[in-house]
């Protein structure tokens, strides 16, 4: 699935080197119109793996930021 969303630039990926070595962050994105039908496919998604109460402690709540 994420394959998916990288090839239909959903998904953002920036990879940068620092003096600890090469991370990857990645966002949605913003300016892609797919990316609002992802969303409520992903809180769907998150609420049948970890239920109401174990959704706020697993899952972000920010998409658009890298991380």
């Amino acid at each position: 699935m994420r394959k998916l969303l990288e090839r239909l630039y959903v998904m953002q990926k920036k990879t940068y080197v620092d003096k600890y070595g090469t991370r990857t962050l990645k966002r949605l994105n913003p300016y892609h119109p797919l990316t609002y039908i992802v969303i409520p496919f992903y809180y769907a998604l998150a609420i049948a793996m970890y239920g109401f109460v174990g959704y706020k402690q697993e899952m972000d709540s920010n998409f658009f930021k890298w991380q």
